[in-house]
């Protein structure tokens, strides 16, 4: 299939398709799973005449499933971490599963004019580059809402 070729081991995240009304609803079934489960939306159009159009139509629904993906997200991490794990929120035990090379998903929530904690959460993105590790930043709070904005979902 040329979409699995143009895509390739591009990790986009998230894929919309725009299209007719009929085509673009079928070209999202016959997605092979890796990229069907990358697919956020399907909707018609009827000839967009600009990109930034495209972009338009596209937005909304890359907008709900990144609200979505932080809700669950935060979710798993507050239920890891009453329930004692896999997780853990706070700057210190992050480091500490990160030297025992557990941390799975950094999480950050980054607060408007805090430089030390933008700082400190920089210093963490470094950390996580070196163990190949998925890094999250989330718009709300959650757990995180009483810490320094720093959790982390563990392999174990």
């Amino acid at each position: 299939m040329d979409l699995v070729r143009i895509i390739g081991e591009n990790r986009s995240e998230r894929l919309v398709i725009l299209g007719d009304k009929e085509l673009a609803p079928r070209l999202g079934e016959s997605l092979p799973p890796h990229l069907k489960d990358r697919l956020v939306g399907v909707q018609s159009v009827h000839q967009p005449r600009e990109l930034g159009e495209m972009l338009e139509l596209a937005l909304p629904h890359f907008l709900r499933a990144e609200v979505r993906e932080d809700v669950d997200l935060l979710s798993r991490l507050k239920e890891g971490v009453m329930r004692g794990g896999p997780a853990t929120i706070g700057e210190e035990e992050v480091r500490a599963m990160f030297e025992q090379g557990r941390v799975e998903t950094l999480i950050l929530h980054p607060r408007d004019g805090d430089v030390a904690r933008a700082e400190m959460h920089n210093q963490l993105v470094l950390i996580a580059q070196d163990y190949r590790t998925e890094v999250a930043f989330v718009d709300e709070p959650g757990v995180l809402d009483e810490t320094d904005g720093v959790g982390a979902l563990l392999r174990w």
